[in-house]
This record gives structure tokens, sequence and C-alpha cells, in this order.
């Protein structure tokens, strides 16, 4: 009498494991669903994350919807605030409230994409709001301020997380996201890439990086100054 196998993929009770059951029979993209084989292996690896998973489940239980693969990146407006345990850089699950006030949270084991998308936001937005508490104004979506106005600028690595600093020749102090405004953002990094080919490298980055940040208004006036000295007695 022929001794009788278990189907591994049964539990202890019988019953057939639906997600154990989607994996034995689907090898990787050759499955017919290959997204939903995704995303169910995404739920397998939140649970194998203790902590991550707690979070998700503290959100459910307050109501908060959960991104899943069908959530897509919002336009930087319609995120209003975000929520994190510990360091933002190092989160696995972040909070969102999007204008209408819906509350979504994101899981870097259910919708990896998305999470990175969403945590480099929260982090841009972060580091905005930090040096706009300096005493800097924030270069919204419609500000627009041509090249020819830019006195001084600073460099995309200076913060980082698409953020990035620059002062007019009236005085005023902004400091812009690329996720807000790009055209601007991409304006003052294109000044900056184009000063460092202009073969004075050396110079610019000790101008830019030996002043901390609390007196680098007068530092890059001191700067500004020796950069037009050099400029006039080249011409």
């Amino acid at each position: 009498m022929a001794a009788h196998r278990r189907d591994p993929r049964r539990g202890a009770a019988g019953r057939q494991d639906p997600l154990r059951t989607r994996r034995a029979g689907c090898a990787g993209r050759t499955c017919g669903h290959p997204e939903l084989y995704k995303f169910l292996v995404s739920l397998h690896e939140l649970s194998q994350s203790p902590g991550q998973k707690a979070q998700v489940v503290s959100a459910l239980d307050a109501g908060n919807a959960i991104a899943d693969r069908n959530t897509e990146v919002l336009s930087w407006s319609e995120y209003r605030r975000f929520e994190w345990q510990g360091n933002l850089e190092d989160a696995e699950v972040v909070t969102y409230t999007t204008a209408d006030g819906e509350k979504v949270t994101v899981s870097k084991a259910i919708t990896p994409e998305l999470f990175a998308s969403v945590q480099e936001i929260g982090l841009s937005r972060y580091t905005l709001e930090q040096r706009a508490d300096d005493g800097r104004e924030v270069a919204g979506a419609d500000t627009y301020v041509a090249e020819h106005d830019i006195a001084f600028f600073g460099w995309p690595e200076e913060f980082g997380h698409g953020v990035i600093q620059f002062e007019t020749k009236d005085g005023k102090k902004y400091v812009v996201s690329e996720f807000e405004n790009k055209e601007m953002y991409d304006r003052v990094a294109q000044m900056w890439s184009d000063h460092l080919k202009g073969g004075d490298r050396i110079q610019t980055l000790r101008d830019n990086t030996i002043c901390p940040i609390s007196t680098r208004s007068i530092c890059w006036a001191r700067a500004a100054a020796r950069r037009r000295a050099r400029t006039t007695s080249s011409r």
C-alpha cells in the first residue's frame, strides 16, 4: 500500500495556503498574471517584517487607506503632510495626507517603487521646510527668477533630496525643490554646473564648502567679491 504524502501547499489543518499555491504554480515572469504574483510576493515579504507589518496593521486600525499596486504618485501640491517613525531616510512605512484629507499609508514591502518615490518627496519637503525655517523664502510652483537676476547659488548636493538655494541681486534668499518647481531648480543647478565648467572648480568648492550655513550669506558675499575681482582681472 503506497504511503500517503501530504501536499506541502496545505497547512496542518489540510487547508490550502493560497500564497504558497500561487508561488508554487508561478515561475516568475512565466506566470499568467505577473503583477498579481509580484503583489502576493510583496505581501509575503511584509509578513516577514514584523515591525513594518505592525505599522501597516496600526494604520488599518486607524482607518488609513493602504497603498497598493494601483496607487499612483501624486503631484507636489496634493501632498499636505507626511508621517513616519524614526528617521525618514530609514523608514519602511510612510503615511501621507492628501489635499482632500485622506490618509494613505505606503509600505516599502507592498509597493517598493511607490514607497521610494513618496519617501523622496517627503524628504524633499522636510529639507525645504528646514531651510525655510532658517529664513529663506520657498520658491513655489509659480516663482520665476531669471538667470541674470540670480547673484549667488548653491549646488545640488549641498542639502540633497532635490533642494537647492539661491539669492537674487536685490537680496532675496530662496530655497526651491525640484518636485515643486523643477524649472527653477534646473535653472539654478545648471548655473552651478556651468560655473564648474568655467575652470574655477577648486576655488568655487572652497567658496561654498568652508562656510557654515549660519554664516553662509557673509561667506557668499566675500566669495562673490573674489569672483568679480577675478572676472574683472581676466577681461
